[in-house]
């Protein structure tokens, strides 16, 4: 098969999926099985390459940690993208350590989670987040993501790492929180057993108006929003 599933070759394959929930499909990594991506990833270039194929993913993919990260000399703040993302982050226990991120804008792991099921994942000591931002523009910091929309699902997502943002001057809004910016939930969402022990630092030149949080900077909501510790 290439990689849009289409048969290349001659011979035969078996691929057998019980799909029950997103969170429950059972995948190999890297498979593209027609709807959407499976990801496994094992080490600091799984995850910049699983980063850079963001033109890919979909609302169907299922992504899990296998081991520890240690993202140190591999993953930088010029070969990172905070991207958008809509699917399932299962980071099976696993740490992701020595993450740092410098962006103006968003600085975080994702910059925007939609209708997204993100789980059991851990950002190490050694991680840090730093948005940084000239006059005017709006910024958000956080480990895990920037922005939270939709109907999301986040669980046991841990935070040692320092996040923050350095601004030329304060905004009408800037968002700096120990897992996530700005929570907005469009839809039902919940936040359960989430803990951030990293530092959450904001420093502007001039004032402005300006949301911290240990674990979310601001949580709005339009349907429903549960959070528990």
């Amino acid at each position: 098969y290439d990689e849009n599933g289409k048969v290349t070759g001659t011979g035969s394959e078996t691929i057998s999926v019980q799909k029950q929930s997103a969170a429950e499909i059972k995948r190999n990594a890297g498979t593209n099985l027609g709807t959407f991506f499976t990801y496994e990833i094992s080490t600091a270039a799984d995850l910049l390459a699983w980063n850079k194929a963001n033109a890919k993913w979909t609302v169907w993919d299922v992504v899990t940690l296998k081991d520890n990260i240690n993202c140190q000399g591999v993953i930088t703040s010029e070969n990172w993208t905070p991207n958008e993302f809509k699917g399932v982050f299962d980071g099976n226990g696993k740490t992701i350590d020595n993450l740092v991120i410098e962006k103006a804008g968003h600085a975080a792991f994702f910059k925007k989670l939609q209708s997204a099921v993100v789980k059991d994942v851990t950002f190490g000591e050694g991680c840090s987040f730093t948005a940084t931002a000239p006059v005017s523009n709006i910024v958000y910091a956080a480990s895990l993501a920037g922005e939270i929309r939709g109907g999301c699902t986040i669980t046991n997502v841990v935070n040692k790492g320092a996040v923050t943002v350095s601004a030329t001057s304060g905004t009408s809004g800037d968002y700096v929180g120990g897992i996530g910016a700005y929570f907005l939930a469009d839809s039902d969402s919940q936040m359960t057993g989430c803990k951030n022990y990293g530092d959450v630092t904001y420093s502007a030149t001039t004032a402005g108006t300006v949301y911290c949080g240990g674990v979310v900077a601001l949580a709005a909501t339009k349907v429903g929003l549960t959070m528990t510790g």
